[in-house]
């Protein structure tokens, strides 16, 4: 097809069959997803056993430790002796 073809259509046909395509396939996705969870639910309601538990360990954390704003340098290490 040439490409001069596409401007003689009227923009009112183009239009319509734009709007026919997107209409199907919404009809199309909507009809299967309505199948799938009428007729495909029955498949997991079978297989479902229950509520899945999870035990967490506690967290291991340490103490909040206090933080000295003293440069390194022999005062930071004599008051790291001391303590």
């Amino acid at each position: 097809m040439i490409p001069s073809v596409d401007l003689l259509e009227p923009r009112r046909r183009w239009l319509m069959r734009w709007v026919g395509a997107a209409t199907l396939i919404c009809a199309v996705h909507i009809g299967g997803g309505s199948l799938a969870m009428l007729y495909g639910l029955e498949e997991f309601v079978e297989e479902l056993r229950g509520a899945i538990v999870v035990d967490i360990a506690p967290v291991a954390t340490t103490l909040e430790t206090e933080v000295a704003d003293v440069p390194p340098g022999e005062l930071s290490e004599a008051r790291e002796a001391t303590q």
